[in-house]
């Protein structure tokens, strides 16, 4: 089943859920809320050597539907769009790995970088659960509330963007045992500043565990506001690496000019061995504002 087709079933199922719901649950008490949520929304993994992760900003938002089942358990579900983002930094980059020029000889293709930075964006379509509990608290009109529960979530955008600086490269012809850092129309010399477009970013769907806390303010008979913390752990890794790895700044053949920027979840040293990131996975904290409708 595709994304697209799983997202139209959890829709259906998500509408008639609240449907039947809403006709067999006669005196039972319903929300249906608007919410924003962000701050701290990125890709959290693994670096090998002397790189560096810089978590980034994301920000969402989403519509849920809440049931309650007596007057301080409730559960929801919902539906919401989500921004999640991450960089990179690899500093003293230096790398090689064997290529074929047009004239089919094979070498070293050899580059380094004063820095090298890839930065990645994943949006995601996430479809919460949560199960809810709520106290008044004797000071004040507001409750105070906790929530676990469980999300998955479908890809929706996923890129990435290198940026290499003061990129130089060179290639070493064994058969004759010379190293070319020239002409340029091979794909030799000193590029300085060189940034790809951004690209393509392969990853699976998420399985996150959910937790919030925080207030509920009653502002009148049918409307209650929500202002609590939020954090999202991802449970498995959106990567697939089942075939081999690729050199993180890749000669082309047919276009040496043009350089080959891969990701660094799916490239390694020499292409070969542990990837430069690994297990990556969803992690987001932050403040989550619900405006809610009861009926």
């Amino acid at each position: 089943m595709n994304h697209h087709k799983l997202l139209y079933l959890t829709i259906i199922l998500l509408l008639s859920f609240g449907a039947v719901t809403a006709q067999n649950q006669t005196g039972k008490k319903q929300e249906f809320s608007v919410y924003a949520k962000g701050i701290f929304n990125s890709l959290g993994y693994d670096l090998s050597g002397d790189a560096r992760h810089n978590n980034g900003y994301g920000a969402g938002g989403g519509l849920e539907y809440s049931l309650y089942l007596n007057t301080q358990w409730s559960v929801s579900a919902g539906i919401e769009y989500q921004q999640y983002r991450s960089e990179s930094l690899l500093s003293g980059f230096n790398d090689f790995y064997l290529a074929t020029d047009a004239e089919g000889s094979d070498f070293d293709f050899h580059s380094s970088a004063n820095t090298y930075k890839e930065q990645q964006w994943v949006d995601m379509i996430n479809i919460p659960i949560l199960f809810r509990y709520e106290t008044p608290t004797p000071w004040t009109s507001a409750s105070v509330y906790g929530a676990v529960g469980f999300q998955i979530g479908i890809p929706a955008i996923s890129k990435y963007k290198a940026t290499a600086t003061g990129l130089n490269t060179s290639g070493y012809f064994k058969e004759w045992d010379v190293i070319l850092d020239g002409p340029e129309f091979m794909g030799f010399g000193s590029w300085g500043t060189v940034e790809s477009n951004r690209q393509k970013l392969d990853i699976r769907n998420n399985y996150s565990l959910l937790f919030e806390l925080g207030f509920k303010q009653p502002l009148n008979k049918t409307r209650n506001l929500y202002l609590g913390f939020y954090a999202d752990m991802g449970l498995n890794r959106l990567t697939n690496n089942s075939g081999s790895p690729s050199p993180l700044i890749g000669y082309d053949t047919d276009n040496p000019t043009q350089f080959e920027f891969n990701p660094l979840f799916y490239s390694a040293p020499k292409a070969q061995g542990e990837n430069y990131a690994s297990k990556p996975k969803i992690r987001a904290a932050g403040i989550k504002i619900r405006y809610a409708l009861k009926f």
